[in-house]
């Protein structure tokens, strides 16, 4: 049973997690961890080859460096020694990585600012590298070095500077924290208020100096707890800031209610009713409850990300043998081709084939789609999915990290870390931002002063100044409406790899799709081959089937599919991949097997037009794929596919909002036609060489238009590298191979329309807020430098800014999206 007592910890020997207490060992006095007894018994030897009595010195024997040099034991591609001298291996470029990638939740960030400093600190530690944090969702990622630092070490750097770090979504329990804080002060603060109108009472009627001492003091007592209780961590955390040279909201608040603070306890002192203590504990209290709006908004903004990161199981139920039933080990236990079991509520850990049981699968997470699916024997499911009720076991074609789920987190933690070009912008504005304001508002106070104004008046002024600038509207502005916008995507089914789509997609007046499996179904049926030299059918399938493994595309698995019942035995060598088709040797003989265009490109002959005439199939779309040998064509195989239901109706959609359409595919000339005048495609293309639809794509652009690609992110990926917007229609590869800017989960090209609404939707959420942001700064502080103010009326108008931003990206959150792009074709 696993121990959580050692979920931070590492192996002694190996670096890796240490998950369970069974492999520990004590040598003189001190327990050692070890991730399993292999590494428990590798320690023992090499104690024993050094002979040492001191177990902590191990890793300086010969044996221990010759073992990390030839890669017994995992080593960092570089690595000093003790006595700070770098070793020879350091010398030896390594192929291998040997970090691993990590992402804590980040809990106390006050603002952007704060984000900046947690990814600098961390990615100074020795052993980590590629380190960022995002202030929108609370999280840091990074990679480290498990020999030379472990998760804990970061963990503890990051508390250390007044943030709270952790593994597992304790989501609320800082909300909590911030919860208790704000009522505790706000109570306080209301006593604080209630007592100091009584002592402006002052002003109009005279206080013996008894009485102003007896209202000062529980003043003074309760506004000494708010500021130190409340404002500790907006201290503790603008100190930090100070010392690493980026200066957030924390500094502006901290320098604006210690100044009201420390102002009035000397003014106490002296027997003065001009006291700013309510002010002082104002600023901090209202500062927390923005702080608890912000926490609970920013939790119904992140909730679709933080469920499909929560998505990625702990633990596997792997069957074998000696456990028929399944046992459950960690997730990194499993590999490819290992047999697992799910059950109600388990959540399937990788892609596979299922080979026993049936289920109903919720899929939603992944696709969008919330109707529930029910899979059998023989079915292909994704990994991610949840299981409503029913019993599988699944034959895994990945491991738990290579699965469809992990692909699917690493692309979105990626995305999340991009930065738009805006954003550039904006940082620069803010590492200048805070010192600017305390610049001008001590330029304020200053000139007051010595134009005769009274010093309190003057203090209090400054302080306005402060707290009414709000760098945090401006840092979020943009990171939350992309957080906001990805998460939607996600549950809309649509994977962004590149946020600034968004905005380009906006801009996009053409839209070229690639034929097969995009606005086909591409589920390929092998209707017929036609033998035409000395082979027969058999060999021709097997030949054809020897080419097409290991190769990602619809005819492979269709070929292979029609050649597995059978034993097929065909040496095939030089084999090479393209594009178009294969190619290789087979006997002696060049052989191969594609396009018209691949197979005459590789200097055969077809002296039949397309080949044979087939009888046309009803209501399928043909295509013929050609295998020559020796120069001759020996043979052609007839495919039909089918229009995907939503192809027309989109078309239409797309004409009626004025986007210029295309359709580019390899496949013959007849076939392309043949789905324009379906469709209604305005403009088509056949029999193309992935350079050729690349050429198609540049000499749109030439002609001014922007364009999108829409493809199935492989086969296509040098026009969707060119096109302004790549998107792939998923077609059950490899996430990582595609190509794309966006993919849709649900491989139905309709999605396009919902890409259309929501980009627009983004970009303006995005416009809004930068500009409401910056408005307001340029607005308020000439505002506030005027007198027209208070601090407290300033705060508040802090906190409505932050709050403003945050709720605007909610609203898109929460609203369904406009349809006036028919977003739901069936409703045509």
């Amino acid at each position: 049973m696993k121990n959580p007592t050692h979920i931070n910890l590492l192996c002694d020997l190996c670096g890796l997690p240490v998950y369970s207490n069974a492999f520990d060992q004590i040598i003189s006095e001190k327990t050692y961890h070890f991730c399993c007894t292999g590494c428990r018994q590798v320690f023992n030897i090499l104690m024993a080859a050094e002979g040492s009595n001191d177990p902590d010195k191990f890793k300086e024997s010969d044996v221990f460096k010759r073992s990390r040099e030839m890669g017994i034991i995992p080593a960092p591609d570089s690595q000093t020694d003790l006595d700070g001298q770098q070793t020879e291996s350091q010398n030896i470029s390594s192929s291998h990585d040997t970090t691993l990638p990590i992402s804590l939740n980040v809990s106390g960030m006050w603002c952007p600012a704060c984000a900046w400093l947690v990814g600098e600190v961390i990615g100074k530690i020795p052993g980590v590298s590629e380190a960022s944090c995002d202030f929108s969702i609370d999280r840091a990622w990074f990679r480290y070095d498990p020999v030379r630092t472990s998760p804990a070490e970061v963990i503890n750097k990051i508390n250390s500077l007044g943030y709270n770090a952790y593994k597992s979504d304790k989501e609320a329990r800082p909300l909590r924290s911030i919860l208790i804080r704000f009522s505790l002060c706000a109570i306080l603060t209301l006593n604080v208020m209630m007592l100091s109108f009584a002592l402006y009472s002052g002003f109009f009627t005279e206080l013996l100096s008894g009485s102003i001492l007896k209202l000062s003091l529980p003043i003074f007592g309760l506004s000494t707890v708010v500021v130190i209780y409340g404002g500790w961590y907006i201290f503790k955390t603008a100190m930090h800031g100070i010392k690493s040279g980026f200066m957030g909201m924390e500094i502006l608040v901290s320098v604006g209610t210690l100044s009201a603070y420390i102002y009035s306890v000397t003014q106490m002192f002296s027997g003065s009713i001009h006291l700013y203590f309510d002010t002082a504990a104002m600023l901090i209290t209202l500062v927390l409850l923005g702080k608890l709006f912000e926490g609970f908004a920013k939790k119904d903004i992140t909730a679709a990300l933080k469920t499909l990161f929560s998505l990625l199981p702990g633990k596997v139920k792997i069957v074998s043998d000696d456990y028929p039933d399944g046992r459950y080990v960690h997730v990194d236990a499993l590999n490819k081709n290992d047999l697992f079991r799910v059950v109600r509520d388990d959540v399937v850990a990788s892609d596979g084939e299922v080979v026993k049981g049936q289920a109903a699968v919720d899929e939603s997470s992944i696709t969008g789609e919330s109707k529930p699916v029910t899979y059998k024997k023989g079915d292909f499911i994704k990994s991610g999915s949840t299981i409503l009720r029913g019993d599988l076991t699944i034959k895994a074609h990945f491991s738990a990290g290579n699965s469809m789920l992990g692909q699917m987190v690493d692309i979105m933690q990626k995305t999340l870390s991009q930065k738009m070009p805006l954003e550039g912008k904006t940082d620069k504005i803010l590492q200048w931002f805070v010192p600017v304001i305390i610049f001008l508002s001590l330029l304020t106070g200053s000139f007051l002063y010595f134009s005769g104004t009274a010093l309190e008046a003057s203090i209090m002024r400054a302080v306005t100044v402060m707290v009414i600038s709000c760098p945090c509207a401006l840092g979020i502005a943009i990171p939350l409406a992309r957080v906001g916008g990805v998460a939607l995507a996600g549950r809309k089914g649509l994977l962004i790899r590149d946020f600034g789509v968004f905005e380009a997609t906006t801009r996009v007046d053409t839209i070229v799709f690639d034929k097969t499996g995009t606005i086909t179904e591409g589920k390929w049926q092998l209707l017929d081959i036609q033998a035409l030299g000395e082979y027969q059918k058999e060999e021709i399938l097997f030949i054809a089937a020897a080419l097409e493994e290991d190769v990602d595309h619809f005819i492979a698995t269709e070929i292979l599919n029609h050649a597995s019942s059978n034993q097929f035995n065909i040496p095939i060598s030089n084999k090479k991949i393209y594009d178009n088709g294969v190619s290789g040797t087979y006997k002696n003989q060049p052989v191969c097997i594609g396009s018209r265009e691949f197979v005459l490109n590789q200097g055969n002959t077809i002296t039949v037009n397309d080949g044979p005439d087939f009888q046309k199939q009803k209501n399928s779309l043909q295509s013929r794929v050609y295998l020559s040998c020796g120069g001759k064509l020996e043979a052609v195989f007839l495919f039909g596919d089918r229009l995907k239901e939503s192809v027309s109706l989109l078309i239409n959609k797309l004409y009626r909002l004025g986007y210029k359409t295309a359709v580019i595919s390899g496949d013959d000339e007849k076939a392309v036609t043949k789905i324009a005048e379906i469709t209604g495609i305005q403009s088509f293309q056949g029999g193309m060489t992935p350079v050729e639809k690349s050429t198609f794509i540049n000499k749109l652009q030439e002609n001014h238009h922007v364009v999108m690609m829409v493809g199935d992110g492989i086969n296509d990926a040098p026009a969707l590298a060119l096109a302004d917007v790549s998107v792939a229609v998923h077609t059950g590869s490899r996430l990582g191979k595609e190509a794309a800017d966006i993919t849709f989960l649900k491989s139905d090209p309709a999605q396009l329309i919902e890409l259309i609404d929501l980009s627009g939707t983004v970009t303006r959420k995005v416009q809004q807020n930068f500009r409401g942001s910056f408005a307001y700064n340029l607005l308020s502080i000439p505002i506030a430098m005027s007198g027209l103010l208070t601090p407290l009326i300033a705060v508040c108008a802090m906190l409505i800014s932050s709050l403003s931003v945050i709720l605007n990206t909610l609203w898109m959150i929460k609203k369904p999206l406009k349809t006036e792009s028919g977003a739901n074709l069936k409703q045509d």
